[in-house]
């Protein structure tokens, strides 16, 4: 029987005096009666603040209040995955093929890692609103997702959340065998509306800088934001103070103009494609069911190539303020994908 999921509650802190986002669940029991310990990202919650979903006064108290964990900046990571002319993924560079840059200014790389056979850690973010029982969606995402688990190797690591109604649910925690993820994928039942943007602020607390080797959340998802209580621009605030990729899949079926209420949000295709930017992941709109299973080997093909540089800021100011990151190849003829910058804390 599988285990009842564990409802996560996210906590954020947008304050340009905190760096990370506080995100937490009660934990439960598995499907053999094993405890899972709960999980809290970057921060811990205070009860008070432990409620299903955020609500607008919520969030304002704790901008007021900082509420949030803070980490000084020593040194920023940057995944990046350099492809070619036909966007194929490439191997064989050194540290001397990369030129990085903050704010404009060269940084000395002072981390390179290569080791592109290690373990690798995804996390799914699988929408389960009520529109994803159309045209088999839900049925086709469940395909691609086991697809994705029949070339993992045996020290991946693997972990599922949902998300619909303003709710974000932990389905399977990171570390969960990929079989187990299998069944639970079974259970999962479509309901309710699209809280897109709750779902991208939950995501990158759920892969911490415990986790070894190369990670990624994959977001399924077709429809346009209609029950989130964060709006796009703070939703995105959260992805850039992760550096975790972002891989999004969406359905062609769903372009459709955005609420009103979030103008910058665009349409659904937009949404993605701005999520995918940010972090340094990558956006595919789907068409026809075989194309899941090309984007699941796209992002296989990323992580089993991917590169991971890192540098110590000269300078470390405290204000919060976004540090743009450019991260260039030596080559003009290779493209690289990686994050687009990041927001340090406090000292």
């Amino acid at each position: 029987m599988i285990g009842k999921p564990s409802r996560l509650a996210p906590v954020v802190a947008l304050a340009a005096t905190s760096w990370v986002c506080a995100i937490s669940y009660t934990g439960g029991a598995d499907s053999n009666g094993e405890i899972m310990p709960p999980i809290v990202a970057s921060g811990a919650a205070d009860p008070k603040f432990h409620h299903d979903a955020p609500t607008p006064e919520e969030l304002d108290q704790l901008l007021k209040t900082g509420f949030a964990a803070t980490v000084r900046v020593d040194r920023v990571l940057v995944p990046a995955v350099v492809t070619d002319g036909r966007g194929k993924p490439v191997s064989g560079l050194t540290k001397s093929d990369f030129r990085l840059l903050e704010d404009a200014v060269p940084q000395k790389i002072d981390y390179f890692d290569v080791s592109h056979g290690e373990q690798v850690s995804i996390v799914f973010l699988l929408d389960v609103s009520g529109s994803m029982r159309l045209l088999d969606k839900l049925g086709e995402a469940r395909e691609a997702i086991r697809y994705f688990l029949g070339g993992l190797k045996d020290t991946d690591q693997v972990g599922m959340l949902t998300f619909a109604d303003g709710e974000v649910d932990m389905v399977a925690p990171l570390g969960t065998r990929p079989d187990r993820l299998a069944a639970y994928l079974l259970a999962v039942k479509a309901y309710g509306q699209t809280a897109l943007n709750d779902a991208i602020a939950a995501a990158p607390g759920i892969i911490d800088d415990g986790n070894q080797g190369r990670k990624a959340i994959v977001l399924i998802t077709d429809g346009i934001d209609n029950a989130s209580k964060l709006s796009l621009t703070e939703a995105t605030e959260v992805a850039r103070r992760t550096d975790v990729p972002i891989y999004t899949i969406g359905f062609s079926s769903s372009s459709l103009p955005a609420r009103k209420k979030d103008p910058d949000a665009g349409t659904n295709a937009e949404v993605l494609k701005r999520i995918s930017t940010e972090t340094g992941g990558s956006f595919f709109w789907i068409e026809d069911p075989d194309e899941l299973k090309e984007a699941v080997v796209g992002i296989e093909d990323d992580l089993r190539t991917q590169y991971v540089l890192g540098y110590t800021p000269p300078v470390t100011r405290c204000d919060g303020t976004f540090r743009k990151i450019d991260l260039k190849v030596a080559k003009d003829r290779y493209r690289v994908r990686s994050r687009k910058g990041y927001m340090p804390g406090p000292c």
